[in-house]
């Protein structure tokens, strides 16, 4: 009887190990991947006319509407993002803050100018505001903290960057 009682006992602890074990991992591998910590956002359509107005930043250009840039459209500017040297030397001049733009949070809007699709970055340094899923952000002043961008999904290529102003 006393073998079955430590061989009960030896079980329990294995098991508990092996749970304690997977929940470790869990912790360890599903922290990251955490939906609420993407930096980037599609905002819809409608924000379009928001992105003439900023409070800090010179107008955009005329922008005479909004569309839904395709899943493919925002893939390939991720991808772009990664590889822009343009950007990459407008962030590079601000040596206080990160020269890569996907370190920065992000707002996509898709932008019509002149009869061309484009898609506006919204960028900024540190955790935005609550709203910034569905709102876009303008903050006045804030520096080097909060830039724009355009991003012409027909040649990859970004321009108009530009940068809030100072206090």
């Amino acid at each position: 009887m006393r073998f079955f009682n430590s061989y009960n006992l030896t079980r329990r602890r294995t098991i508990l190990r092996r749970i304690h074990l997977s929940l470790v991992l869990l912790l360890i591998i599903g922290g990251p991947l955490r939906a609420d910590e993407r930096l980037w956002v599609l905002l819809a359509p409608s924000q379009a006319k928001a992105v003439g107005r900023f409070c800090s930043r010179g107008p955009v250009a005329k922008i005479d509407g909004g569309w839904q840039p395709t899943t493919k459209d925002i893939d390939a500017m991720e991808e772009a993002l990664s590889k822009s040297a343009y950007l990459r030397g407008k962030l590079t001049s601000k040596p206080d803050q990160a020269s890569d733009p996907r370190q920065y949070y992000r707002q996509y809007v898709g932008v019509i100018v002149a009869g061309r699709k484009l898609i506006y970055v919204n960028g900024m340094c540190g955790k935005p505001p609550s709203y910034w899923t569905k709102t876009l952000v303008d903050v006045c002043d804030g520096g080097r903290c909060f830039w724009g961008a355009l991003y012409d999904p027909g040649s990859g290529e970004f321009s108009q960057f530009e940068m809030n102003g100072v206090a």
